[in-house]
């Protein structure tokens, strides 16, 4: 089976939020399957070596991106090595994928990750209008639509008046679940005075809304705490700024370290040197419909975490020994949490080997790989079907 994975995001060495996709590339691969990407990019983006990979030329400006992707793809595909038997597109590329597959008697499937976030008010009202509208339009002329949770499901196909059969959830698992990477030790960015502390690590986009600010606040009211504890915040942002200026104000900048993004490779080295993982996104529609991802990457290689009480972390037990809950994410619920992480901080060994054990079996990638690897086969074992001009 042939299949493109369109994105009009970048799926390129360093891009964030890509992880899930990625890796349901690799899964399609190691399955026999010949895979391309096809996604947004510039001459600065580098592909990742092991994935066949073309890039979209677009323009970086806002509301113009899709603009001046969709009259690129045409040219992009038509240069691929095959042609494909099917086409995995997200929403933003929907329209000219399915004019694409149209002409060439493909197949596509619309591939819904998460409701568009993080471009100040205006500009998510607007594109939250636009995916609304592209889904409402064009998604029933699909042959497939998936999504990464049920609730995110349930929306899109709302919007896109879909049938239960032709709908598809796939959450995204962790490799690490199914294969540890190997131990590389502390890495070198890793601050050297946070040694023999007690570390939370944050790993994520630095933008507002994400509960990050809450967090700084929290470790301030923990000052009082021996050994300390102290915070790596791994990631880029828009309040990456604000953050570092936040924890000097409230006398903590040696407590908080903002490191810059690296290679998802090495990420596992941060996991395995801090002691609790934080996910303190607060309630709200966008948290409440998408997949934790980062909560999954946590798990799976055995760290404890604080984690808020929205839908998607009840995946969890509420039981968990090696999960601490924050409730809505306030400054003073995170403190609470982490205070408790902190007391049982002599019990690390026997937390984390219970973390990782409840992750293994659960969080991994067999499961959705196959499921979505059966829904494209079947797809491309029934044929072309007609598809109405977009």
């Amino acid at each position: 089976m042939r299949v493109a994975w369109l994105s009009a995001e970048p799926m390129t060495q360093g891009a964030m939020g890509v992880t899930g996709r990625l890796d349901m590339v690799r899964e399609l691969a190691d399955r026999g399957n010949d895979v391309h990407v096809v996604c947004a990019g510039s001459g600065a983006d580098r592909p990742f070596d092991d994935l066949p990979t073309s890039l979209i030329p677009t323009t970086r400006l806002p509301f113009a991106g899709w603009a001046s992707q969709w009259p690129r793809l045409a040219a992009t595909m038509d240069a691929l090595p095959w042609r494909p038997d099917i086409l995995v597109t997200d929403v933003p590329l929907l329209p000219p994928a399915l004019r694409w597959a149209r002409r060439r008697q493909g197949r596509v499937v619309v591939d819904v990750r998460s409701q568009p976030v993080e471009a100040g008010r205006v500009r998510t009202a607007v594109q939250r209008a636009r995916f609304a509208a592209t889904l409402r339009l064009l998604a029933h002329r699909a042959d497939a639509l998936t999504a990464v949770s049920p609730d995110l499901l349930e929306t899109a196909a709302r919007h896109a008046r879909l049938p239960k059969e032709r709908t598809l959830v796939w959450k995204a698992g962790c490799r690490w679940c199914d294969e540890a990477p190997p131990d590389t030790g502390r890495p070198p960015e890793w601050p050297p005075a946070f040694d023999g502390g007690f570390v939370a690590l944050y790993h994520g986009s630095l933008t507002a809304g994400r509960g990050v600010m809450a967090c700084v606040e929290a470790v301030a009211r923990c000052r009082d705490l021996d050994p300390p504890i102290r915070m790596v915040l791994l990631g880029s942002g828009a309040v990456a700024e604000d953050l570092r200026s936040r924890a000097l104000a409230l006398r903590v900048a040696d407590r908080v370290a903002v490191l810059d993004p690296v290679a998802h490779d090495r990420v596992p080295g941060f996991i395995r040197t801090a002691d609790v993982g934080l996910v303190p996104l607060p309630p709200g529609p966008t948290w409440e419909v998408n997949w934790p991802v980062k909560l999954v990457e946590y798990l799976s290689l055995g760290l404890p975490v604080v984690l808020t009480d929205i839908r998607p972390h009840g995946v969890l037990p509420r039981d968990a020994p090696f999960a601490y809950w924050c409730g809505s994410g306030t400054p003073d619920e995170i403190e609470r949490a982490l205070r408790h992480a902190h007391e049982h901080r002599g019990e690390a060994a026997e937390l984390r080997a219970a973390a990782a054990a409840w992750a293994g079996p659960r969080l991994g990638w067999r499961g959705p790989a196959e499921d979505f690897d059966a829904l494209l086969r079947s797809l491309v074992e029934a044929g072309p079907r007609e598809l109405v001009a977009p």
